[in-house]
């Protein structure tokens, strides 16, 4: 939203009427692996934000999932990349903060695995650790259930649309 409004701002500095802006408007949309929301088979919706991540966003798009409604809320987060000696710290601290609004941790990952330890910490209870993308996707057909709602966030390192893409083949998409 903020790109977009970012984006008017421009185009009526440079002369576009806001008519031609508006009509804009509704064409938008999130690009691939970067807070998309789809709508899967056995009601499943799972927001796909697999394309970057750090521990602002990792929270963000857990806060997005927390508030998907009465649904049984499971996050697969793999590492973020690049934070430097902190890196295992800020992912702890990142899974306390998200425990609180999900029910499933599936962390991926070397330092997935902090991101769940810091999860148990704050009491959550049904945890997975993966070593990585593949091994992530091939599980979680096992762990994502009919209604679920479903983030995948990591760094594009971590290849996490595999899991994207494991997801959808397993539930297909709304409608099909």
């Amino acid at each position: 939203m903020r790109n977009f409004l970012a984006a008017a701002a421009v185009a009526l500095r440079l002369g576009v009427d806001l008519p031609t802006i508006a009509a804009a408007a509704p064409r938008m949309g999130a690009a691939e692996h970067r807070g998309r929301t789809l709508r899967l088979g056995q009601d499943v919706l799972l927001i796909d934000d697999s394309y970057n991540a750090n521990p602002v966003a990792v929270e963000a798009a857990a806060s997005v999932l927390a508030a998907s409604g009465p649904r049984r809320r499971v996050a697969f987060l793999g590492d973020m990349l690049e934070l430097g000696p902190s890196a295992a710290s800020l992912h702890r601290e990142v899974g306390e903060h998200v425990a609180a609004g999900i029910d499933v941790l599936v962390g991926v990952g070397a330092l997935g695995a902090e991101l769940v330890e810091g999860a148990r910490h704050r009491g959550l209870r049904t945890l997975h650790h993966f070593g990585d993308s593949r091994a992530a996707a091939l599980a979680a057909p096992e762990i994502v259930r009919a209604g679920d709602a479903v983030l995948v966030k990591a760094s594009r390192g971590m290849r996490a649309e595999g899991i994207v893409e494991a997801l959808v083949t397993c539930f297909g998409m709304a409608g099909d």
